[in-house]
């Protein structure tokens, strides 16, 4: 049995690790962050958060 052949021509589709989800999530709370840290209201943050997403 040839087990270097059946790994080369296997159909499965890779999986997704959703690596890119992850980095994508954290550039899109990255201003927000920033924003708070700067002083500005949770509130607020919230409220462009809902409006901008």
């Amino acid at each position: 049995m040839d087990f270097g052949r059946a790994r080369l021509t296997q159909t499965n589709p890779p999986r997704d690790t959703g690596i890119v989800n992850k980095q994508h999530s954290k550039e899109d709370t990255m201003p927000y962050l920033l924003g708070w840290l700067l002083g500005v209201p949770v509130i607020v943050l919230v409220i462009l958060y809902l409006i901008f997403h």
